[in-house]
């Protein structure tokens, strides 16, 4: 996916880029080749690590990091400079939704693999920031896409994101 997939233009009804996006060195340049290669009102379904669930958002508070990035230096020599794997790049649902559209999709659906029990303790706070949310010029709220991640989905969500997308007619205006 960091290069120039070798399909036509416009010869997929359906794409399907499974835990891939994080560990592209250029995620913007696959998501346009998807564009590129799949058919207009072809849907593509992308799943990506839900980096912005309540638990993940509260160790990023205390660590600075989604994911343990440090670690993956032990595996350097072994796999001798190929990057794929390490999810390289932690992008969370605003910038995915960003690529995405810059691309000529529109989001149809979000989804997550499996409830995470144990995020139950964090609904108090969840509220909270709900709450607190609720104050923000309706603009802000809506250029921080607000209304999505502090969705169920998104917040409350599992580990991993999944996401459906459609691509539109650029040329009719469409999205």
């Amino acid at each position: 996916m960091n290069k120039h997939l070798p399909y036509e233009a416009e010869c997929f009804d359906y794409i399907i880029c499974l835990d891939g996006l994080e560990d592209a060195e250029n995620p913007f340049n696959a998501v346009k080749e998807f564009s590129r290669i799949i058919k207009k009102g072809g849907r593509l379904f992308i799943s990506i690590p839900n980096y912005l669930n309540i638990e993940r958002r509260m160790r990023f508070l205390i660590t600075g990091v989604f994911s343990k990035l440090i670690h993956r230096l032990s595996y350097r020599d072994s796999l001798k400079g190929d990057v794929s794997m390490l999810h390289i790049n932690q992008m969370g649902y605003p910038v995915l939704k960003f690529f995405l559209e810059w691309n000529g999709f529109r989001v149809i659906k979000l989804d997550i693999d499996r409830p995470k029990p144990k995020l139950k303790w964090f609904l108090p706070l969840v509220w909270l920031i709900r709450f607190y949310c609720l104050f923000w010029p309706k603009e802000t709220r809506r250029s921080y896409l607000l209304d999505e991640t502090l969705s169920d989905q998104i917040l409350m969500g599992g580990n991993t994101l999944i996401v459906v997308a459609e691509r539109g007619d650029s040329d009719s205006g469409d999205f």
